[in-house]
């Protein structure tokens, strides 16, 4: 397995504007593996939480959430009907999340 922030320095990349992950339960690992391209690129995340993928990986949606808002971003949930609402971290839906970095 590849961390994010490997991948990106092995390719010379000097740009990361979106990551999009459904890697059911593996989200928080991927973050991270994330840590310099999240503070250096500031990239907006489409992601998918399901509480049921995260058990399995040992942590919490929360915890994903908790993770991302601490480097600085900020997340909706996206409806079925493609809706970005607001979110209640204490009560965090399954589904897929719009994480964009907060203006400094």
């Amino acid at each position: 397995m590849t961390r994010l922030d490997d991948f990106v320095d092995d390719r010379g990349l000097n740009r990361v504007d979106f990551i999009k992950a459904d890697i059911e339960g593996g989200e928080l690992a991927l973050l991270r593996g994330a840590e310099q391209l999240l503070t250096t690129f500031r990239p907006s995340i489409l992601i998918e939480i399901v509480d049921i993928h995260c058990q399995r990986f040992g942590h919490s949606p929360e915890d994903v959430y908790d993770c991302l808002v601490e480097k600085g971003y900020t997340g909706r949930h996206i409806t079925a009907q493609g809706e970005l609402v607001d979110l209640d971290p204490r009560h965090l839906p399954n589904g897929n999340f719009l994480f964009e970095p907060q203006s400094s």
